[in-house]
C-alpha cells in the first residue's frame, strides 16, 4: 500500500505542472483528460467494490475517489458546454 501512496507523488507533480502549463491547448486537454479519467476511475470503483480482495471502503477513500468522479464529471459537462456556445 505504501509504494501504490508513494506512486502518486510524481504522478500529480506531472499532472499539476501540465494543468498548469502556458500552453492554452495542452493546459485544457490536460483537464479534460483529468476530469475523464476522474469520472471512469469512479466508475471502475463500483464496478469492482463488490470484489473480495476490495480494499477502498473507507470514507476517506470513497470521498476522494466519488468526489473527484463528481467533479470530474461536473468539469466535462462544463466544458462542453463552453465549447457549443
Amino acid at each position: 500500500m505504501n509504494t501504490f501512496v508513494l506512486l502518486h507523488i510524481p504522478l500529480f507533480a506531472v499532472l499539476i505542472a501540465l494543468v498548469a502549463s502556458n500552453d492554452e491547448r495542452l493546459r485544457r486537454l490536460t483537464r479534460l483528460g483529468v476530469s475523464a479519467f476522474l469520472l471512469i476511475h469512479g466508475g471502475l470503483h463500483i464496478w469492482f467494490a463488490n470484489e473480495p480482495d476490495y480494499e477502498f471502503a473507507s470514507t476517506i477513500s470513497n470521498a476522494l475517489i466519488f468526489g473527484g468522479a463528481l467533479f470530474g464529471g461536473l468539469h466535462l459537462v462544463a466544458s462542453f458546454r463552453d465549447i457549443r456556445y
